[in-house]
């Protein structure tokens, strides 16, 4: 499914991941403070000095620091563990 901004989610998470153009990041990360979320991974390609620094003044935990998060929680389990990602980086 497509959702255009993040209320638009039916379950509205405490984490996001994304890969937006430099151009859009801040509007998912001011999207995402007026949401609540804690923790946002920004991938690489979509970091914003901007967008970093409101997420962190709003309190929001920030990576944007150019790892994918493929790369560095590696591939989805087989078992269907959905929280695999969240616990290997908390």
């Amino acid at each position: 499914m497509n959702y255009p901004e993040i209320a638009d989610l039916p379950i509205v998470r405490e984490s996001l991941s994304f890969i937006t153009p430099p151009e859009v990041t801040l509007q998912v990360i001011t999207d995402a403070i007026a949401a609540g979320l804690k923790r946002i991974w920004m991938q690489p390609g979509a970091e914003d000095e901007q967008a970093s620094q409101s997420a962190r003044v709003a309190g929001i935990n920030v990576i944007d620091d150019g790892h994918c998060m493929h790369g560095a929680i590696g591939p989805p389990p087989v078992n269907g563990d959905r929280d695999h990602a969240t616990r290997r980086i908390m």
